[in-house]
Parts: C-alpha cells; sequence; structure tokens
C-alpha cells in the first residue's frame, strides 16, 4: 500500500494525525504511540518540530523519520522513467511490486518502508493500513499499488 495526505476527503477537522509533503511527515503524538506499540522496523520519531501554528498551538507533533528502503520496484511491469546511461529511476509513472524481492525479507522488516528507487512513495503493509484505519486516526489515503499513478495524490 501507498500512503498519501488526502487533503479532499470533504472533512473539516481542526488537526490530524498525519501531514505530509512530498518525503516529509509530521505525525501527532497519538500516532507515534501508537506505530511505537506495533514495534515497527526502519522508523523514527523526532522531537522538536516546530513552526508557527504548531508552537503558537503547543502542539505535540513529531518528524517521522523512515529509513528503511527497499528496492522493489518491478521494472519490466512499471512505467518508469530510466536514465540510459546510469540505469537509474529518474520518475515513477505508475508501477508494480517485485514480489520475488519481496519474499525474501520477512513483514516485519518491510511494515513502512520507502522504495529505494524513489524519495516520495511510502508503502506501508496492509496489515499497518487495517489498524490505522480501524483506530480512527485521520489525514491519511491508503491507495493500493495496483491503483496507483503519478496523480494519486490528488485523486
Amino acid at each position: 500500500m501507498i500512503i498519501n495526505l488526502n487533503l479532499s476527503n470533504g472533512k473539516q477537522d481542526r488537526f490530524v494525525d498525519y501531514y505530509s509533503s512530498g518525503s516529509k511527515s509530521i505525525v501527532s503524538k497519538n500516532f507515534c504511540d501508537f506505530i511505537n506499540e506495533l514495534n515497527v522496523d526502519g522508523i523514527q520519531f523526532l522531537e522538536g518540530t516546530e513552526g508557527n501554528v504548531i508552537k503558537d498551538l503547543k502542539l505535540d507533533y513529531y518528524y517521522i523519520h523512515i529509513f528503511k528502503r527497499i528496492s522493489c520496484v518491478d521494472r519490466n511491469n512499471s512505467i518508469l522513467d530510466i536514465n540510459e546511461e546510469t540505469n537509474r529511476i529518474r520518475s515513477i509513472k505508475k508501477f508494480s511490486i517485485d514480489s520475488e524481492v519481496l519474499k525474501h525479507i520477512s513483514i516485519e522488516e518491510r511494515l513502512m518502508f520507502f522504495l529505494d528507487e524513489s524519495v516520495h512513495i511510502k508503502l506501508f503493509h496492509e496489515t499497518i493500513v487495517r489498524q490505522i484505519i480501524s483506530s480512527g486516526m485521520k489525514g491519511f489515503k491508503f491507495v493500493k499499488v495496483s491503483e496507483w499513478g503519478e496523480g494519486s495524490a490528488f485523486d
């Protein structure tokens, strides 16, 4: 699963549990506690997030650092812009996961991670997604990898 900030859900929640801009995400104390209870590998929460609104309202928010990266894009079944000289992926328009890569990595080691091929695409395992949805936390939009495209954040 992929996570994106849901800006157009029609609800007028004052504060949500997850804010994201590209690869940077700010999360509530509620989300920190939730993820810490699950012992998710490859995640750090950094205190000291400040900004005019956060400081003025004395909000308890944290920067989430997802340092787990997994290279698992199936290049043959994805739409990619690849630099021919370096063979590096410049951009991803649509992608598939290489299940052969993931089957060698335990679920516990891939609950939340960034695609190594892109600093903007965060993947959450469906077990985490179900738990986040059932918790009632706000600010999330989940898109299945098979349905994701470069404009998914705006759908």
